[in-house]
């Protein structure tokens, strides 16, 4: 009768098995030091790149404050013919916003591109609004209201925008469709290198009320052939609904769309709709 045979694994075989786990946990834990150290260089990395971003802003606040502070020295007050108040130039400032606008996150994932929360879209939707009027106010403008309407196209434009990851205006017959006749509209643009960017309902209105700097009020149009639509547009008195709307791309750009009704910039009558800052 035969006997069974009994195996084992040579000595040698188990101290090769030992040390090639031992390798391996070796090589893990250095993998995840190395993730540990770039993880912590890139936090220090972000932490002084946003350091820097405020000491700029600061530095550039103060050239702006320094540069409107000579200004107002050497510009006079211009006399409203027409009803003899005193009116100011169109550089010259105006009082600051006291209103307070959130930063609102733009990081909720919807389908492929990305917005912010129900409650944080109708803040920022509210403080676009507010701003429009804060300017308005100052170019004897009539305060103007957000519609559901205009709200729904904005956003859902802003959101193709992001999809598309490109900057173009809707057709003028597709805003048409809204209410049937013309519908304004003004677009912004920002990219970041930030994921967890915020924006405020401020922030693309003072971009477009930005372009005041080229614009020569006395003959309605541009004076150098810059860009002034974007903001006509805002302070545009015959304009009185709003729609605004927000949205972010896969690749991190941050598209707002501001739709007005009746629209802007129509038939040349900017004499009729925009004037100087009046304080």
């Amino acid at each position: 009768m035969g006997c069974l045979g009994h195996s084992s694994i040579p000595v040698n075989d188990e101290n090769n098995n030992k040390k090639e786990e031992e390798e391996l946990k070796n090589n893990i834990n250095q993998i995840e030091d190395k993730e540990k150290e770039d993880k912590e260089k890139e936090d220090k990395e972000k932490k002084l790149r946003e350091q820097q971003k405020k000491e700029q802003e600061i530095k550039e606040q103060e050239e702006i404050k320094k540069t409107e502070n000579e200004q107002n020295k050497k510009e006079p007050v211009i006399d409203d013919e027409k009803s003899g108040s005193e009116v100011r130039s169109h550089n010259k400032t105006i009082p600051e916003d006291p209103g307070h606008y959130l930063e609102i996150p733009v990081n909720v994932k919807k389908g492929k591109v990305f917005v912010p929360e129900k409650a944080d879209l109708e803040r920022f939707q509210r403080d676009a609004l507010k701003r429009h009027n804060y300017y308005r106010k100052y170019h004897q403008s009539v305060p103007m209201e957000l519609t559901q309407k205009l709200n729904d196209y904005a956003q859902q434009y802003a959101e193709t925008l992001a999809e598309k990851d490109e900057m173009q205006h809707s057709t003028k017959e597709e805003r048409e469709k809204i209410y049937g006749d013309w519908t304004g509209e003004n677009l912004y643009y920002f990219w970041t290198s930030q994921i967890d960017l915020t924006i405020t309902g401020a922030a693309a209105v003072d971009d477009w009320y930005d372009e005041i700097k080229d614009y020569d009020f006395q003959n309605g149009k541009s004076k150098n052939g810059g860009v002034v639509g974007h903001f006509t547009q805002v302070l545009w008195k015959d304009s009185t609904q709003l729609g605004i709307g927000v949205a972010k791309s896969s690749k991190n750009s941050v598209y707002v769309v501001g739709n007005y009704h009746p629209g802007g910039n129509f038939n040349n009558n900017d004499l009729k709709n925009v004037f100087p800052a009046k304080v």
